[in-house]
């Protein structure tokens, strides 16, 4: 099928014991998208039951894309001490699963379980013929898989001699139940007289924690029907109803996920208190450190609209872009900021040192924002499978600078008049024993010294020859 597909150029196989891999590579210039190719295949091979195929993104298991967040697969877990329960827990999820729109395949654990028999001794039955039930064991255990005898040398090698039935002798539960026993009376007797045969089905690989067994139903989905069927499913599993003892689990994976993801937050944090103390620091200013971690959730909001733009998921690789731009969108409102603050020492106003400040700062603002947007545009553009699931960091980055330049070229200026303005006072004439009112901070022309001049002459007082120099 594979082969025949003009999509792909190459295709390996490979064989080991009782499972199989197919790689199958796209052609140079494919148009069809790894997710529509795992989607084709999966509905192409559902038809086939006897087997338990799984369609995955080369490069990629689906284990791995999910704890990155990218994968396509809706998991429910459930937990008992009963296998049987749980089965019919597992087939309740399962039916539900397959009856959601969107979903290509179901996976149950129970589906790959074997139907096994065990043999029980009845202690009672064992001790009237004179056997203890770990004698009956034993032997059981010795027609199935042989006795070693004796050691033999010859030629100077040694050999092992092993006793064992001819093969076929005891290939089914029937001719084992009718194998003969020694009792110590010298009598005989069958397996089938003192045992009987319970049928259970078992798994392949059982999963306990804390003493109860767990297993997983998986959903595979299409593309785009990838959160409305998880809603979906999770909405219609809350409220079913099911089987006494069973209940729902976190899977190992969700719990290293949970886990990922406060590692993430936290180092957010950390990231955004370091980038504050040190603008502290170098600011000499509480508020203009403040000011300028404005710039952070500017940046979210071009990023998340981005994201939005574009049909990115929110991943972890999207939460790792974040944590990369705590530290990047800074730079535009600390050149700003620190710009104007150097205009102002020079004696400038708030609002001409604000102008000067974005005249000689836009240039290495724009240079730098877009030297970092070109570079990630190789890794947002890129077809190779495996550095695929890196889009989401791109388009988190680049939404990101580009926001954040624009809002803080725009919106920062008005933010550092609101916080360096000073409240206006009414004037009043100092009273006596009071400190004189610095009145520079109302009128700016207060700070330059004043001229001495002459009052005109309709302006004095008649007779008063000694009028005060304004």
């Amino acid at each position: 099928m594979l082969l025949e597909d003009e999509n792909f150029d190459t295709v390996n196989l490979s064989i080991s014991g009782s499972s199989a891999t197919i790689s199958a590579y796209a052609v140079e210039g494919c148009k069809r998208s790894s997710e529509d190719a795992v989607t084709q295949y999966t509905r192409a091979l559902e038809k086939y039951t006897n087997m338990d195929i799984e369609v995955a993104p080369s490069g990629g298991a689906s284990s791995s894309m999910s704890s990155m967040g990218t994968s396509s697969v809706t998991e429910i877990d459930l937990q008992g001490t009963d296998l049987d329960a749980l089965k019919q827990g597992a087939s309740m999820v399962e039916e539900i699963m397959r009856q959601t729109p969107g979903v290509i395949r179901v996976a149950n654990d129970f589906a790959q379980s074997q139907t096994t028999a065990h043999i029980v001794v009845d202690p009672q039955l064992a001790m009237n013929v004179g056997l203890a039930p770990a004698q009956v064991s034993m032997n059981v255990y010795n027609t199935l898989s042989g006795v070693d005898a004796a050691d033999v040398t010859i030629d100077g090698e040694d050999y092992d001699v092993t006793v064992e039935y001819p093969k076929g002798r005891y290939d089914n539960i029937t001719s084992l139940l009718d194998q003969p026993l020694s009792t110590p009376y010298g009598s005989l007797t069958t397996l089938g007289e003192i045992a009987q045969v319970k049928y259970v089905s078992t798994l392949q690989t059982i999963t306990r924690q804390n003493g109860m067994y767990q297993i997983a139903v998986t959903a595979s989905t299409t593309g785009t029907a990838r959160w409305t069927a998880q809603k979906s499913i999770e909405a219609a599993v809350a409220k079913l109803e099911l089987p006494k003892g069973v209940s729902r689990s976190s899977s190992v994976l969700q719990d290293m996920q949970n886990d990922e993801l406060t590692g993430l937050l936290k180092s957010i944090l950390t990231a955004v208190f370091l980038v504050f103390l040190v603008m502290a620091m170098q600011f000499e200013s509480v508020r203009f450190s403040l000011m300028v971690m404005t710039c952070i959730p500017f940046s979210l909001i071009g990023s998340f609209l981005l994201m939005f733009i574009s049909g990115t998921t929110f991943s972890m690789i999207s939460m790792m872009g974040i944590l990369m731009l705590m530290g990047i969108v800074v730079n535009n409102g600390i050149l700003l900021v620190d710009t104007a603050n150097q205009l102002r020492e020079t004696g400038l106003g708030i609002e001409e040192a604000l102008v000067q400040a974005g005249k000689i700062r836009i240039r290495p603002i724009l240079m730098t924002t877009l030297t970092t947007i070109l570079s990630m545009l190789p890794m947002l553009f890129t077809n190779d499978p495996t550095m695929k699931i890196m889009n989401s960091m791109a388009v988190v980055i680049i939404g990101g600078l580009v926001a954040s330049t624009v809002l803080a070229m725009f919106v920062m200026p008005a933010f550092y008049m609101l916080l360096t303005r000073r409240k206006k006072r009414p004037l009043k004439r100092a009273a006596k024993g009071e400190d004189e009112q610095d009145l520079s901070d109302h009128y700016p022309e207060c700070d330059q010294p004043m001229q001495e001049t002459e009052l005109p002459e309709n302006l004095r007082m008649p007779g008063d020859e000694n009028w005060p120099k304004a």
